[in-house]
């Protein structure tokens, strides 16, 4: 168990996420894009500042693997986002 990699798994399993090879630009393969159409996630990607980009999703990575961790399932992590995220 030490062994085990928590960000790995979570990106694995959950995100499917590529990177390349310096880390920096992350893209979330077709078939994770469950509410969002494509074309929307690039735009609202590409509106923001890509340092701010960047230490948001490293931020979320942190509170993922912690939640992960915990048992949290990627639905609880869902309903809770959508609890603290303002709808307007």
């Amino acid at each position: 168990m030490d062994n085990f990699d928590a960000h790995k798994w979570f990106k694995k399993e959950y995100l499917g996420e590529g990177h390349t090879e310096d880390k920096t630009e992350r893209s979330l393969r077709e078939d994770n894009l469950n509410e969002i159409s494509r074309d929307t996630f690039n735009m609202m990607e590409g509106t923001v500042n890509k340092e701010t980009y960047k230490k948001f999703t490293d931020s979320l990575d942190d509170l993922l693997d912690d939640w992960y961790m915990e048992g949290f399932e990627k639905r609880d992590v869902v309903a809770f986002m959508e609890v603290i995220i303002p709808s307007n």
